[in-house]
């Protein structure tokens, strides 16, 4: 599961999934900001995506549905869209949506493989709580720092 840091994305594994809350989350924002209609259509699409693995049985992890290969298909018609005027932003999404193309829908072919990261978040958040009551943040001294004693 990757939000689409590089050091996720370079982690060795057999597959890779891009988590699609934070793809939607984006895509909502820039559907408000940017008021982009391409953003709509693939926000829904990615949706729809999602509803489609709800519904799957045990066997469509065998063999994928013709569902799954419209998805994708329809994936691949968006993502050819002709991006030179959109907003800088909505260009560099595009971008890295073409770039982990191969990583948007891993979630419809392995049943263990969730479409988003939220568990995996909710699993740190306790530490990463306790952490900060303990107070064990980082601090960096630096030499020059009056703190700093030898």
């Amino acid at each position: 599961m990757s939000d689409c840091w590089s050091a996720q994305l370079k982690t060795s594994a057999k597959k890779h999934q891009l988590c699609l809350a934070h793809l939607i989350r984006e895509l909502a924002n820039f559907e408000e900001a940017l008021i982009c209609k391409w953003c709509v259509g693939l926000k829904a699409h990615l949706k729809q995506a999602i509803v489609r693995k709800n519904e799957f049985q045990e066997i469509d992890y065998l063999h994928p549905p013709s569902s799954v290969i419209e998805i994708e298909f329809e994936l691949d018609q968006m993502l050819a869209v002709d991006y030179t005027n959109f907003h800088p932003k909505t260009k560099a999404f595009i971008k890295r949506l073409l770039k982990n193309r191969n990583s948007i829908f891993t979630f419809l072919y392995y049943q263990e493989v969730p479409y988003d990261n939220n568990g995996s978040e909710r699993a740190i958040r306790n530490v990463k709580i306790k952490k900060k009551y303990q107070g064990l943040f980082e601090v960096k001294m630096e030499p020059n720092d009056s703190q700093f004693f030898v």
